[in-house]
């Protein structure tokens, strides 16, 4: 069998180097019959770069690259361009800045093509590449991978984000008055920043994110993983595969897996959260916790929220979706330009749940995990006073600010996402007839329902789970049916006393 191409973004490299390529040059050639100007936007590690890196191949004429795929019998090989190709993730702006970045990288290209250089200056450097090479070689095509990162990198840094956006908004106006030696321009990134903010000047630039010619472009759809990875499928189940890493989709009908992951699961053979892994932005946890956004309910939102990106007025919800945290599962009947969002899959939904506890405890990931896990072994022991020594230690990684902020929210939190992060059923802030529970936990054997008193007696806190019947939709199940009573101190922020009471 070919080896599994992880990580690897180089289409050259990974059809000369044995490695298994899943066949998606219909898909760009469609894409490239649909538009002139295209803007398109993925979450990390979901196959952007491999993409660009496929169009830089496919124009540049090198078919030998292409033998055996849908596109070699489709393509007119007689016509080739020359690509300007930019990756503002290898451009080196941390250490050199943005404009000496970008005059870099334009330099390198010209050499490429045996063309000299006369501006210094990157915007001139940039407006004579494309000049010298549409006079020398024909029509130029324009790829851009990663556009949002030199932005991105620096979202706690406003001095610095606003240099970048100037200096990125300077370099696009360039491409406006180059449109008589275009062929086609193509820009891909994670953020959907506005065009005010950056594409001001290019209006004919169509933004296919949400259209129906790019829901399979990216990631891989069950035909595909029919077709191509069944021999790799080994000790791992498909269905338990589709509950890790499917659900992703951008139109809200076909879903397609995050390949990434799944590559990374068939290589090892274990189910495991390989995205979390692979790096998480900094600013998304900050925004976070600034928000208190823990108990995620979605609802409806417009597509102006899910394709628009301000970072000084930053929607928390159209950035999970952007950043792959929530996917579309279906639009409004009447209102086409309204979705629905919920998590992908499982290993979506856990990474998430680690992002916002990680927002708001001091621990690392596996300390947390292992805290919650002990949490639920000792409710399933019913072994309450270990249940409450290991949610007190999770409540003492949570930093001073926080409680000085909102410590009811802390206390709330920490409590759900525990029992979140691995996989337990827990319902907060339940409605019933009488009134609102605070939170309860299913297990196989018993339904806890837990009250919470700052400053207040457990008695009190059991007679209102009691009055305002709180467990009564769970009669009948067959499990034992707990009250719990929990008083918490709001100056020693932690659980100082709690009483248990089965009920008939």
């Amino acid at each position: 069998m070919k080896k599994l191409p992880i990580g690897l973004q180089d289409f050259e490299k990974i059809r000369q180097g044995n490695y298994l390529y899943i066949d998606k040059t219909q898909e760009i050639f469609n894409l490239i019959e649909f538009g002139s100007y295209l803007f398109f936007t993925r979450p990390r590690r979901f196959g952007k770069s491999l993409t660009v890196s496929t169009m830089y191949q496919l124009f540049r004429g090198n078919r030998a690259l292409f033998e055996g795929l849908w596109i070699e019998n489709n393509w007119d090989w007689t016509k080739t361009h020359p690509v300007i190709w930019l990756r503002f993730a290898t451009m080196g702006e941390q250490s050199i800045g943005l404009e000496a970045g970008i005059l870099k990288q334009l330099r390198q290209i010209a050499d490429g093509y045996g063309v000299s250089l006369d501006s210094t200056d990157y915007i001139g450097a940039f407006e004579e590449l494309i000049r010298v090479l549409h006079r020398e070689f024909g029509r130029v095509v324009l790829l851009i991978d990663e556009y949002d990162k030199p932005l991105v990198d620096h979202m706690n840094d406003r001095e610095r984000l606003e240099q970048n956006r100037q200096t990125l908004r300077g370099f696009y106006a360039v491409v406006k008055d180059a449109d008589p030696y275009l062929e086609f321009f193509f820009i891909t990134g994670v953020s959907a920043f506005s065009k005010v903010s950056l594409f001001s000047a290019l209006n004919n630039l169509q933004n296919v994110t949400l259209q129906r010619v790019t829901e399979t472009l990216t990631g891989l759809t069950e035909a595909e993983i029919d077709a191509h990875l069944t021999p790799y499928l080994r000790e791992l189940p498909l269905k338990q595969l589709q509950h890790w890493y499917n659900g992703y989709s951008w139109t809200g009908n076909v879903r397609v897996y995050n390949p990434f992951s799944l590559m990374c699961a068939l290589n090892s053979g274990n189910l495991h959260n390989f995205w979390i892994d692979s790096g998480t932005p900094n600013y998304l946890t900050e925004l976070l916790r600034e928000h208190d956004f823990v108990n995620l309910e979605f609802s409806e939102i417009s597509q102006s929220r899910l394709t628009t990106f301000e970072p000084t007025d930053i929607d928390p919800v159209g950035l999970l979706f952007q950043t792959g945290y929530l996917t579309i599962t279906g639009r409004d009947e009447l209102d086409h330009q309204a979705y629905y969002l919920d998590y992908p899959n499982l290993e979506v939904r856990q990474s998430l749940q680690t992002l916002l506890l990680r927002s708001i405890t001091s621990e690392d990931d596996f300390d947390t995990r292992a805290r919650a896990n002990r949490m639920t072994k000792a409710l399933l022991a019913n072994d309450l006073p270990q249940f409450f020594v290991h949610f007190n230690a999770l409540l003492a990684g949570v930093p001073y600010d926080l409680w000085n902020r909102d410590g009811e929210f802390v206390f709330h939190a920490v409590f759900y996402l525990a029992f979140e992060l691995i996989g337990v059923p827990i319902m907060v802030e339940v409605h019933t007839k009488h009134g609102r529970a605070d939170a309860v936990v299913e297990l196989p054997e018993a339904v806890y329902g837990f009250e919470f008193k700052a400053d207040a007696s457990v008695r009190s806190a059991l007679e209102q789970i009691y009055q305002r019947s709180y467990l009564a939709p769970f009669r009948g199940s067959g499990r034992r049916l707990i009250a719990v009573g929990v008083k918490y101190d709001s100056s020693q922020r932690e659980v100082v006393d709690w009483k248990a009471e089965v009920l008939n």
